[in-house]
């Protein structure tokens, strides 16, 4: 009886449940887009209903075009290149005379979590809104498009805004996620400049530039040019970006299911719609959207985005070597745009509008792993394919932070990270891609429960999909769903082996923590154990929100010796410390790591001389703080054996260089007889050194700010055939920094200085010229001094930006210019002709071309060619221009 009052009492106290807000909206705007497609403006009205069970006070009025008013997080000089090409460009949105039922009324700022500043500002509405009632909110509007790329543009003559391009209205919510708009009905006139088209939510207005659209959430608007036909296809249409070289438009029917490689890329992409038709067409479930159009805009954050009323294609797409594989990476991120978007109006009916576009790209996802598997020959993770040749640093940099655009399309990562968060819908909230939600799902309820929930989720049968999810799992979900349709969490997986011993029946027994550092969300967590003959063990542990840590014992006939926790990358990790990378703690033992980071070889015509470098890096791949270098030189004056062992320190500057580094090393040089004179003999010489050195230009192929310095000291000792012995030492130290002139241009300005104290041999002495290390504008040794300070300056600025030539097994993206000079002063140097000057200042001018290139049309590199004209030298034997070749650009190593 004292349990059932105390349940009764408990009932009665218990708060009572908050009343929900709700409305439903319908808009009529009537809009014009300038000729320059850099403004809209326009008059908006709303009727807003209130559809909930408690008074209205207040709404929230959405302003997305001020996002582009500001520095947006994520976007660096790494992949500033994929948002801001052009440079820097404002956008934002103006709003005047908002008057709710006529009657005027003043917003307030809004500062909301996660919501960007100046983007929602509070109507406080006259009189209450009572549930039923509406009230009709009206307002002009003015939006400024930035000139970049991406979901609110413009560029190469397009106007591209796929949702918010106009002022929207929610209720106050209390969750970030929660702030998505409700489908709503639009109406729609829009006048465009006569040699534009636009596309309003997928359709092409009537005559008069009207459009009526019901349940969309958001409103996407494309203005392009008339010129660009669109391409035909069975289910809808493809709007491309350029001009066909040959197409027959009246006869151009459905195209055949042929590999992609058109000149074309339309083509391309309307090869992959028809197949996207039939195959959609044949699943069970899948509901018909009725046409679907795919519309190419200048997007490189993405490879392809869903909206309610299209499917925006970035204008890279196919745009790769004519490789099958990487063909087929592209239409599979493609096809993951067309599922979600296909699924969309069947998702908005079953579920909230807080994660309905979540879900339908979880389903986009899902669906277009089946469609590479079934139709394109199975699904590749190019980190699979590349792991065997990641000694190369290239590929080891491409693996651990790829600089591609869209580089989520080659590595499928289950936590599909949004890196910059410009789009309408994941602006204002830390929601992540759905696809994360669908992976956590299918591990924890296993793969048959989750098939069986998704047929029955199509059916009709389990909606919403929490609901569904919660009947297979016997469980409460709330937390589950919360933690990854909400906010990424951060983890940092570390494992290690707590003890092994030998029982007494022969068996081993080991012991194995898992932990996790940090955020401890419900997800599986994987781990694969080895025994010392290799025999496997899968260590699986459904770890519940807030467990830190599991613990398991294996009994085997070997005692375990390695572990890697999540084999499979199911849980995206964050460092737990600054400066540390993920896959700190990952493996035991951790892998040693072995890199070919330089392989040289040059060609002097001035003297007729070949010379060259290799260098080697040992290191943990998973502590790349510590490091073991070795390598050699070939010169004319010497051969080089070295190596080092250098620790980086100080904050991470990419995924695997630290700002700070210092080291020791030991050299030993074989000195060719000959050199400088007959009477030259050969010899030897060794000794050690240490270093330290600073950089925080940022991991870019053309990084535009950034300092750096370095410095060091040798000490050697040397003797020749003759019996003759000497002991030299050296110091260096060098200065570097990079000036921004301007959003793709920037002045370099280096200065350092070398000097041999003793008496070194003529071998080690220190060349003038023959590289960017020195004076550009004359050979390796045509001069060779103890002493030598350098001053450079390098003017850098784009000639040929945002190019897309198809080279075979490149693509060109830019090409871009450099002025230089750079002076310097030799000191004592070594007469190798009668003429030589005891000591004296020399200089040279000249032009370089920067071509940065996509190897595969995937990843940046560079190549650089300069000319310099040398400049009073003095005497010295040099040709009056002198070419040189370099990867990279110029003081990449001081």
């Amino acid at each position: 009886m004292r349990l059932l009052l105390l349940a009764i009492a408990l009932i009665l106290l218990a708060p009572a449940p908050a009343a929900a807000q709700a409305i439903a909206a319908r808009y009529a705007i009537e809009a014009t887009v300038s000729k320059e497609l850099d403004e809209i403006r326009g008059a908006l009205e709303v009727r807003v209903e209130n559809t909930g069970d408690a008074p209205l006070d207040r709404l929230v009025l959405w302003l997305y075009p001020n996002l582009f008013s500001q520095e947006i997080p994520g976007i660096t000089d790494v992949n500033r290149t994929f948002y801001e090409p052009f440079g820097p460009s404002s956008g934002g949105i103006r709003i005047d005379g908002l008057q709710v039922g006529r009657q005027p009324v003043e917003t307030r700022v809004l500062q909301l979590e996660q919501a960007p500043p100046e983007t929602a500002r509070a109507i406080d509405l006259p009189v209450p809104l009572q549930p039923g009632e509406s009230a009709l909110v009206t307002l002009d509007f003015v939006t400024t498009v930035p000139h970049r790329l991406g979901p609110l543009s413009r560029a190469k003559g397009v106007l591209t805004a796929l949702g918010g391009w106009h002022p929207w209205i929610t209720v106050p919510a209390s969750r970030p996620v929660q702030r998505q708009p409700a489908p709503a009905d639009f109406r729609v006139r829009l006048h465009t400049p006569g040699d534009h088209v636009a596309l309003i939510g997928g359709a092409n207005p009537g005559g008069d530039g009207t459009v009526e659209l019901t349940d969309r959430p958001w409103l996407d608007l494309v203005v392009r040019p008339k010129r660009h036909r669109p391409l035909r296809t069975r289910g809808g249409a493809v709007w491309p970006l350029e001009a066909p070289p040959h197409v027959d438009w009246d006869k151009n029917s459905q195209p055949d299911p042929r590999a992609f490689s058109s000149d074309y890329t339309a083509d391309d992409i309307a090869r992959l719609l028809g197949r996207l038709d039939r195959w959609g067409d044949a699943q069970p479930g899948l509901p018909d959207p009725g046409p679907i159009h795919l519309v190419v805009v200048p997007l490189r954050s993405e490879i392809a985005l869903a909206t309610p009323g299209i499917v925006a294609v970035s204008d890279r797409a196919f745009g790769v070597t004519p490789v099958e594989l990487l063909q087929d990476f592209h239409a599979a991120g493609i096809a993951r745009a067309y599922f979600a978007r296909r699924f969309l109006p069947l998702v908005q009916r079953c579920e909230s509008p807080a994660v309905a576009l979540q879900i339908a790209d979880g389903l986009g996802a899902l669906y277009a792993d089946r469609f590479a598997e079934e139709v394109l020959g199975g699904t590749s993770d190019a980190r699979g394919i590349l792991a065997t040749f990641d000694f190369l640093p290239n590929v080891d940099d491409f693996l651990r932070s790829p600089k591609a655009a869209f580089p989520h399309v080659y590595f499928s990562p289950v936590a599909d990270p949004i890196p910059v968060r410009d789009e309408p819908w994941t602006f204002a909230n830390g929601a992540p891609r759905g696809k994360v939600l669908f992976a956590k799902l299918q591990d924890w309820l296993g793969p048959e429960a989750f098939r069986e929930l998704i047929e029955g989720y199509l059916a009709g049968a389990h909606c919403p999909l929490q609901r569904g999810a919660e009947g297979f799992a016997e469980q409460d979900l709330d937390a589950f769903f919360r933690t990854w349709t909400e906010r990424r969490p951060s983890v940092d997986l570390r494992v290690r082996i707590l003890s092994t011993e030998k029982r007494p029946d022969g068996k081993w027994e080991s012991v194995v923590e898992v932990r996790r550092v940090g955020d401890a969300p419900p997800e599986l967590v994987e781990t694969l154990a080895w025994e010392e003959n290799g025999e496997q063990h899968l260590l699986t542990w459904p770890a519940q929100k807030g467990e830190a840590a599991e613990t398991f014992t294996i009994v085997a006939d070997r005692r375990i010796t390695r572990l890697r926790v999540d084999p499979r990358g199911r849980v995206h990790q964050t460092p737990a410390e600054p400066g540390e990378i993920t896959a700190v703690g990952d493996r035991v033992p951790a892998r040693i790591q072995l890199l070919l980071t330089r392989a040289a070889v040059s060609y002097s015509a001035a003297d007729n001389s070949f010379f060259g470098d290799i260098d080697f890096l040992l290191r943990p791949r998973d502590a790349v703080r510590r490091r073991l270098s070795f390598g050699g030189s070939y010169r004319k004056a010497r051969l080089e054996v070295r190596t080092a062992l250098s620790f980086g320190f100080g904050p991470l500057v990419d995924a695997a260089r630290y700002a700070w580094n210092w080291g020791v090393g030991l050299s030993g040089d074989y000195l060719r007889a000959g050199f400088g004179g007959e009477d030259t003999e050969e010899g030897f010489a060794v000794g050690p050194s240490v270093g330290i050195s600073y950089d925080d230009r940022p991991a870019a192929s053309n990084p535009l700010r950034g300092t750096a310095f370095a410095t060091g000291f040798s000490f050697s000792a040397g003797a020749n055939r003759g019996g003759a012995s000497t002991v030299y030492g050296g110091a260096s130290a060098a200065w570097l920094r990079l000036f921004p002139l301007g959003p793709r241009s920037t002045l370099a300005v280096r200065l350092k200085g070398n000097v041999l104290l003793g008496d070194p041999p003529i071998q080690e002495l220190i060349p003038l010229g023959g590289s960017d290390e020195g004076l550009r504008g004359f050979p390796l040794e045509s001069v060779l001094a103890q002493q030598r300070a350098v001053a450079s300056a390098e003017w850098r600025h784009p000639l040929l930006p945002d190019l897309d030539v198809d080279l075979g097994l490149a693509r060109l993206r830019q090409v871009a210019g450099a002025v230089f000079f750079d002076g310097a002063f030799a000191g004592e140097i070594f007469p190798l002709l009668e003429e030589t000057p005891a000591d004296g200042l020399f200089a040279d001018a000249g032009y370089g071309l920067r071509f940065e290139y996509d190897v595969f049309g995937v990843r940046p590199l560079f190549l650089a060619v300069d000319a310099a004209v040398p400049i009073n030298t003095r005497g010295v034997d040099t040709p009056p221009i002198v070419f040189s070749l370099r990867a990279g650009q110029a003081f990449a190593g001081l």
